[in-house]
């Protein structure tokens, strides 16, 4: 368990490091600018990520978990070319007939560009992932942010304006891929890929992944529309500026999140090794870990947020968040049930079950979205949270129900 360790710290290093520089995008422009610009940012990437996340088909998981390796990377990387640039296709036409501002227009242009390449990034971690050398993931995520932060910084503070800002995201993202990405998909197999030479294209190939990923693309889609229509709504009867003060929160409570996807990471060459062997004690020995580190993690967090009186969120984002505390410790609460529920799918992708989680995601959107329509006309930010809860936890229930039914009952 030594490398596991290991390479959950290497994980959670990056993860905290790509955190931080987001982090600081809100949290500067809720200093130096103001909240409608954290709205406007926020619409464009709740209409870009929806299509970005399902062209990720999450093949990075499906390389890293497929142990017959009957695939190259070099297909899942020119799969992932492919269907993002039918994606962008879709944002453009989508964008074109959008009823929003100029700005909130090419922010979206931006977003969509930088997301893609975000997107090609990720399956150059797949190979690091496989080999479990997270270190080398880290250095990439580390670069990445430490440009996102300076650019940003520096753009922002003399512009004052989120597109020119944006633009600069835009340049740190390619930078990062050309200069640590790009090459270790080259040098894969002695420097004879090259990315744009489609005379060696499998069609066959890539036609199985697609349809291998799809079930798994539809699922992501389902949840990044779980995690973004919230926004439509809010901007919808409550403003741009209640989305801002929404926006800015969620990220940073969200940010848990990203802790445990990092440590999600790293153990889920692990958890298909154990399911590989067909080793079921130590699966649901480490699964079980996991989650009560979720808990404890959440549980001694939320007691300090509720002390805190507001403290973080002045120290965040200055003194016009430190009234918004109850938003903030309901909305950490509700990342607990998100916490556990991708604790329990990494499982269920370890064990390969694609197909069932875009049943199980779209179940839940539609309780979610019923939900908003129904108190569409008292709606607020506390309430918008509780839809949120009871869709999550139906979410886990359903999780659980799958994972338990597959699994034989061993105690661990």
């Amino acid at each position: 368990m030594t490398d596991l360790r290991k390479n959950s710290l290497w994980s959670l290093a990056s993860i905290c490091s790509y955190s931080i520089a987001q982090f600081w995008i809100l949290s500067f422009m809720a200093r130096m600018g103001d909240i409608d610009q954290i709205g406007f940012y926020s619409l464009a990437l709740s209409v870009t990520t929806p299509l970005i996340v399902f062209s990720n088909l999450n093949l990075r998981y499906i390389y890293v978990t497929d142990n017959s390796v009957n695939y190259q990377i070099q297909d899942y990387y020119r799969l992932r070319l492919i269907v993002s640039l039918f994606v962008f296709v879709a944002v453009m036409i989508l964008n074109y007939f959008l009823k929003y501002n100029l700005l909130v227009k090419f922010l979206i242009i931006i977003v969509t560009f930088y997301k893609i390449l975000e997107t090609l990034s990720d399956l150059s971690f797949a190979i690091h992932q496989k080999r479990q050398q997270m270190h080398l993931i880290s250095r990439s995520i580390f670069f990445r942010s430490f440009l996102i932060l300076l650019t940003f910084t520096i753009s922002f503070y003399l512009s004052r304006d989120i597109l020119v800002s944006s633009i600069f995201i835009l340049v740190s993202y390619f930078f990062s891929f050309v200069i640590f990405d790009y090459p270790i998909i080259k040098n894969v197999e002695n420097n004879s890929f090259d990315l744009f030479n489609i005379q060696n294209v499998n069609l066959e190939s890539l036609k199985k992944i697609f349809l291998l990923g799809f079930p798994m693309g539809v699922s992501l889609f389902i949840y990044s529309l779980f995690v973004n229509v919230p926004r439509f709504f809010i901007e919808e009867y409550l403003g741009v500026e209640d989305l801002g003060i929404y926006s800015a929160l969620y990220y940073l409570y969200s940010s848990t999140l990203l802790i445990t996807i990092a440590f999600t990471d790293a153990a889920l060459p692990h958890f298909t090794i154990y399911e590989q062997r067909n080793d079921h004690y130590l699966f649901k020995k480490l699964l079980y870990k996991y989650i009560n580190l979720a808990i404890f993690f959440v549980s001694f967090f939320s007691i300090i947020i509720w002390l805190s009186d507001g403290f973080f969120l002045r120290v965040a984002f200055g003194n016009s968040f430190s009234s918004k505390n109850d938003i903030f410790l309901i909305g950490f609460l509700i990342t607990g049930i998100e916490i556990l529920n991708k604790i329990v799918s990494t499982a269920l992708i370890a064990k390969r079950k694609f197909k069932i989680q875009p049943y199980i995601n779209f179940l839940s959107l539609v309780v979610l979205i019923f939900l908003f329509i129904l108190f569409r006309e008292s709606l607020s930010l506390i309430k918008v949270l509780y839809f949120q809860a009871i869709a999550l936890s139906l979410q886990l229930l359903m999780f659980c129900i799958v994972f338990f039914r597959g699994t034989p009952f061993i105690r661990p």
